[in-house]
């Protein structure tokens, strides 16, 4: 489900349980969530676009309604659950690997934004000292600032 997706991207670097979500964000994703299984559930027998449709707990005329049949939603919410675990994984372990290696300058950019300057040119040092700037010429400035007054 996306509004899973949501709850595990919004913890950036964290698992999805580190950070609660507002209020407003569990009562609108309750109410999302609850309102679309309600209606894949019990979708009636229908043809829009001219494609056959039936909500995963009805079946199809002449067909046996059994448990299995009656119990589709959970097992799809199951699934759902699986893999927001799996993605929430993966996530963790993208973020620590663009931090340890500093992919796509992720350190760098992130220490500068914080004002840590002097981390940020460690980082672009480190990597190579690459030939575009990885802080804008203000920020650079500082940093230089920074490095005068330390040397003093």
């Amino acid at each position: 489900s996306d509004f899973l997706t949501l709850f595990a991207a919004r913890t950036y670097d964290k698992a999805f349980w580190f950070v609660a979500p507002g209020k407003i964000v569990v009562l609108g994703a309750a109410a999302s969530l609850a309102i679309s299984t309600v209606v894949a559930a019990a979708w009636p027998e229908s043809s829009p676009d001219e494609i056959p449709t039936l909500g995963l707990s009805r079946a199809a005329p002449g067909e046996d309604a059994g448990v299995a049949r009656r119990l589709m939603p959970l097992w799809v919410w199951v699934y759902c659950i699986l893999w927001w675990l799996a993605q929430d994984a993966a996530k963790i372990a993208a973020y620590k690997l663009l931090d340890h290696y500093d992919l796509f300058s992720f350190r760098t950019i992130a220490q500068a934004a914080a004002g840590d300057f002097q981390g940020a040119r460690r980082s672009r040092i480190a990597s190579g000292g690459l030939s575009s700037p990885l802080m804008s010429p203000k920020a650079e400035a500082r940093a230089n600032d920074d490095e005068e007054m330390q040397s003093r």
